[in-house]
């Protein structure tokens, strides 16, 4: 995308988050760092706010009464729209937040990934518009930083009666499924290649561990960026060992 294009296109943040964690039950409110004023889903908006594309933030989350506190911490923040839908089907909520707005692309993000980081969303956007893609998936980065854009009329002609459990649960399955009829891209940055053993989500009580040590190293910057986490790996290793042994879910 050229300069002086980044308000051509309507593209939104699109956030989806649930208080229902198995494993860390209301992480996504959960301060980070520790004893701080700022949660981790307003980090994760804070962080994605400085991108040069996105001029819309969504949050979606579930008609669970669970959910209720996240709607009440939405309604505190600016310019932030709240979802709610079905507590399962999650691409429902994509759907209908596409339906109403009608938007050129989507940024798919999880409220259990404090360290997204806007200069690759903007990489990651800028790639899918140039190639003309349907869905984009960046690779290799950090468990916890890869982007997922998504073309808004993919979203608008799915035949939800067709579509499978997993694939309504897990939001991107369906074009991952059938690459015959959108067009796939992945972005890969090899810069950053050999990066993705680091684990920068936050699924557990470890990882929550392993972010709130690395916000308060980077505080107050909370822009800090990929470079700087390498740099922080290469000095403190030891933040990235209280997490390495937990095992990612499987889709």
């Amino acid at each position: 995308m050229e300069d002086g294009q980044q308000h051509k296109y309507k593209i939104a943040a699109v956030i989806q988050a649930r208080m229902g964690s198995t494993r860390l039950p209301g992480k996504i409110l959960k301060k980070l760092p520790y004893s701080s004023k700022t949660t981790i889903i307003d980090v994760i908006i804070d962080r994605i706010g400085a991108s040069k594309y996105i001029n819309a933030i969504e949050v979606v989350t579930s008609i669970n009464k669970k959910d209720d506190q996240l709607e009440n911490h939405i309604k505190t923040k600016n310019n932030i729209s709240l979802f709610r839908g079905d507590e399962n089907d999650v691409l429902s909520r994509f759907v209908a937040v596409q339906s109403k707005f009608k938007y050129d692309y989507i940024v798919r993000l999880t409220a259990d990934n404090p360290c997204v980081h806007h200069e690759l969303i903007d990489k990651v956007i800028n790639d899918h518009i140039e190639k003309k893609a349907d869905y984009t998936y960046s690779i290799s980065y950090p468990l916890g930083m890869n982007i997922e854009v998504i073309s808004g009329y993919c979203f608008e002609n799915l035949q939800e009666d067709k579509l499978t459990l997993e694939e309504k649960e897990h939001v991107t399955l369906f074009f991952k499924n059938n690459p015959n009829h959108y067009k796939l891209n992945f972005f890969k940055d090899f810069h950053y290649s050999g990066l993705d053993k680091l684990r920068l989500t936050v699924d557990t009580k470890e990882d929550y561990l392993t972010q709130c040590a690395l916000f308060k190293y980077f505080q107050p910057n909370i822009a800090f960026n990929l470079d700087d986490i390498v740099m922080l790996y290469e000095r403190e290793h030891w933040i990235f060992e209280i997490n390495k042994e937990i095992i990612q879910k499987k889709v």
